[in-house]
């Protein structure tokens, strides 16, 4: 059985047939990437902000508790120091 070589213009066409195959497929592994990378900056931010906004519900917390209870307790009660209590009583002063 004889074999049949590709003619150059088939060739150069099946050569950039591939080239555009392969450049789509790094063009969508970068688009992946992309998005993958944002989802994970979305989500840290998310953490960070829910960090903030808990650390804050507990300082008003405190500041609430501050005529009614001693600092080791109000520490005790909201997870914060007894060094971050004896700054939100000193900013009443």
């Amino acid at each position: 059985m004889p074999i049949k070589l590709v003619s150059k213009a088939n060739l150069d066409i099946l050569e950039g047939f591939l080239s555009e195959l392969l450049y789509e497929d790094d063009e969508r592994r970068g688009l992946k990437i992309g998005i993958k990378q944002g989802i994970e900056k979305g989500i840290e931010l998310e953490r960070l902000n829910s960090e903030k906004r808990l650390k804050q519900e507990k300082i008003e917390i405190a500041k609430n508790l501050l005529d009614v209870l001693d600092t080791e307790t109000i520490s005790i009660k909201t997870g914060l120091s007894v060094e971050e209590i004896e700054e939100i009583k000193s900013s009443f002063r």
